[in-house]
Parts: C-alpha cells; sequence; structure tokens
C-alpha cells in the first residue's frame, strides 16, 4: 500500500470508529427516557418515534462495526459496504434534516467516501506499477 493509501486507510479506520460511537451514543440517548440527558435533534424523524430510531441506530453501529472488521483485516467486501453505509447517512441526513442542515455525521460520510475513493485510487496506481503488497 503506497504511503498516500496508507494514510487513507488510517484515516477511514478513525472515521468508521467516530461513526460506530456517534451511532451507539444516538441508540444509547433515544433509549434512555431521561430528562437530564436530553434527546438529539431528529429532524423529521420524530414521525418515526424514538424506539424506532434507537433500533435504527443501533443497526448501524453494528454494520459499521462490521465494516471496521472488514477494513482492518483489508477484505475484499469493506470498501462497497462502507461506500453503501456512508451513502445512506448522506441521504438520511439530508432528509431528515430538510437539506438545511450540515451535520457532523454528514461531513464525516462525505470525507469516508472520498478517502475510500483516494485509498482505491492510490491501490490502483500502486499495482498498474508492477509493485505487489508485502
Amino acid at each position: 500500500m503506497p504511503g498516500g493509501s496508507r494514510l487513507a486507510h488510517l484515516g477511514i479506520v478513525v472515521l468508521i470508529c467516530e461513526k460506530v460511537l456517534q451511532h451507539v451514543i444516538t441508540a444509547a440517548v433515544l433509549a434512555v427516557d431521561s430528562p437530564s440527558v436530553g434527546s438529539p435533534d431528529l429532524g423529521r424523524a420524530e414521525a418515526l418515534g424514538e424506539p424506532t430510531m434507537a433500533v435504527l441506530n443501533t443497526a448501524l453501529a453494528m454494520l459499521f462495526a462490521f465494516a471496521l472488521y472488514g477494513t482492518l483485516r483489508n477484505l475484499a467486501w469493506y470498501g462497497p459496504l462502507l461506500v453503501g453505509l456512508a451513502a445512506f447517512d448522506i441521504v438520511a441526513e439530508l432528509v431528515l434534516h430538510d437539506g438545511v442542515f450540515i451535520t457532523v455525521s454528514l461531513v464525516v460520510a462525505v470525507v469516508l467516501l472520498v478517502l475510500l475513493r483516494l485509498e482505491t485510487r492510490g491501490s490502483r496506481g500502486h499495482a498498474r506499477a508492477g509493485r505487489t503488497r508485502s
């Protein structure tokens, strides 16, 4: 893996960890009914209800954790899985917030897609040069 791809891979790992934590914390906050904790801004998702959103966030946290496993093991399927998860996250954020708010979650998902592209491009260039991974 060339230097640029290695940095992109590290960035991907860090951002996946952020996504797992984000969705775990959001699910926990939605599941706990405590006035001292407060509740996240759900935008249009209030129609779905907090229990449904807690389950969805738990599922997303588990899928991102699975993608982290694939990323750390450098398995072939982690890239397509992450593209799908990041795209879902982007669409969900835009729909839930009427496309008006740019959230941290949205920015992280976009940066994740960019890093995936850079990593793919870097590894293709490495393969084109005739070098093998060690």
